[in-house]
């Protein structure tokens, strides 16, 4: 915390000596055991981290430096290449730097930058810091903001990233002829984003959240696929685009003291679409699908949270996502294909509890149950049909 103000006080000492520092952290640490289908349950911890000594400078001026993290170990699925791949271990770090500055009551602008490494393992035996996923980001972008009473908040955000997976190499790079080399790096990509959002009070004790996302992405070496199984020389490009809106609400409570009941709730939906100019060849039985990465998809989600006695909160969330490829064929144990176009379905329940005991420690318990199920039976390369379960307890500290 005094690291900070030094190094820039030695850049602007008067502006430094007259900053307020204002200091957060937050430290949670969990345990516990993590089932997957029908294996033996796993042992299994997870952390998050965040430290950030903000500074001010005046009212109209807040610097927001910022360290967090987390820590997984337990098998999930994350999506990568089009598909979801196991996981068994995952390790993030991000350093951010934020400046708000406001313009006037109303109005703010909010530069900020960011760095952020992810290490992710696939098995047991596989290191941190050996996996084929592992990767960086670094981004950058300017976000300015509208206060009011009615409309609380309408943000417009302009974010420039690049995401780089230093140590995954396709298998065709290098290997043959350039006609059939797939590229090397890729999965590396540069993404150029826009986002609105908007929180608004319609009604007492009732909140309601908007929230639009467009986003370019460009791939710099990931050749397109022709119809003949080769590869051009165009790189491949895609287009997501993303819409949520979500109502939270104060519900009447019950008692008061040890006794009270405070509860809240409500509900969110969801559209997300991805159209790339990759396609897909399918070298041992020679079909081309052409969009075969363009999807649809739709979420639906449900939440209620109370405070019990003024110190446990308890809240409970349930979110299903169904996704729509456009031209991917479903297809059975053996890969061979079907007339029905894939489609995937995501059940997801999780529930969370949380009491303060002293001194900015807590105690808490978290868990979940996940169901994934489609139409696509051909699992080896990746992973659609599985159920998995998780609890935790743990412990937390926040100053």
């Amino acid at each position: 915390m005094r690291l900070l103000p030094a190094l820039l006080a030695l850049l602007a000492p008067a502006a430094v000596t007259a900053a307020e520092v204002l200091p957060v952290l937050r430290l949670d640490f969990y345990g516990g055991q993590f089932f997957f289908e029908r294996q033996a349950p796993s042992i299994s911890a997870s952390g998050d981290w965040l430290f950030s000594p903000a500074l001010r400078f005046s009212d109209g001026d807040l610097l927001i430096p910022s360290v967090s993290g987390s820590y997984r170990r337990s098998r999930d699925i994350h999506e990568y290449l089009g598909g979801g791949f196991i996981t068994d271990e995952t390790l993030n770090n991000t350093a951010a730097l934020k400046w708000v500055h406001y313009l006037d009551e109303a109005y703010a602008v909010k530069p900020a930058f960011s760095y952020k490494n992810e290490l992710v393992s696939e098995t047991a035996d596989e290191k941190l810091g050996n996996g084929l996923f592992d990767h960086h980001k670094i981004s950058g972008g300017l976000e300015i903001e509208r206060q009011g009473e009615f409309l609380r908040s309408m943000r417009h955000a302009f974010h420039a990233f690049g995401v780089r997976y230093y140590n995954f190499k396709a298998l065709t790079a290098g290997q043959f002829g350039t006609e059939v080399q797939s590229g090397e790096n890729v999965l590396d990509f540069n993404s150029f984003d826009y986002t609105c959002a908007a929180q608004l009070v319609p009604w007492e004790k009732t909140t309601v959240n908007v929230t639009g996302t467009g986003s370019y992405r460009e791939f710099l070496d990931q050749k397109i696929v022709t119809r003949a199984g080769t590869y051009s020389e165009a790189n491949r490009k895609d287009l997501f685009a993303a819409f949520s809106a979500g109502v939270e609400r104060l519900l009447p409570g019950l008692g008061s003291g040890w006794y009270s009941f405070e509860p809240s709730g409500g509900f969110t939906v969801g559209w997300d679409q991805l159209g790339s100019n990759q396609d897909h060849y399918d070298a041992p039985r020679l079909r081309y699908d052409a969009d075969f990465y363009d999807y649809k998809e739709v979420q639906v989600g449900l939440f209620l949270k109370a405070l019990i006695g003024g110190k446990l909160t308890v809240s409970g969330q349930y979110d299903y996502t169904r996704r729509f490829y456009k031209t991917r064929a479903a297809r059975n144990t053996e890969g061979v294909e079907m007339a029905d176009r894939a489609f995937n379905n995501t059940h997801v329940f999780t529930y969370e509890f949380s009491r303060p005991i002293a001194r900015g420690f807590s105690i808490k318990a978290r868990g979940g149950y996940r169901v994934e199920s489609s139409n696509d039976k051909y699992e080896r390369t990746y992973r659609s049909n599985f159920h998995a379960a998780h609890y935790f307890l743990g412990a937390g500290w926040a100053y």
